[in-house]
C-alpha cells in the first residue's frame, strides 16, 4: 500500500506518533495475529509516497 504523510503527522514527535501507533494500530494488530505488517521508508526514491506498508497474511 503507497502511503503519504501529512504535515500534521510529520510534525508529531516520535513519541506522539509511537503513542497513536500504540493506541490505535495495536488493537487492529491484536485482532489479526496472523498478518504481518513491514514498513518501509521510501521518499527518497518517489514524492507520490513517502512510505509503502506491505501486508502479508
Amino acid at each position: 500500500m503507497h502511503l503519504r504523510a501529512l504535515p500534521a503527522w510529520l510534525t508529531l514527535t516520535r513519541e506522539k506518533r509511537a503513542e497513536f501507533s500504540t493506541q490505535k494500530l495495536g488493537p487492529i494488530f491484536d485482532k489479526y495475529p496472523t498478518v504481518k505488517v513491514r514498513w518501509y521508508d521510501v521518499e527518497a526514491f518517489s514524492t507520490k509516497a513517502s512510505d509503502i506498508a506491505v501486508f502479508e497474511t
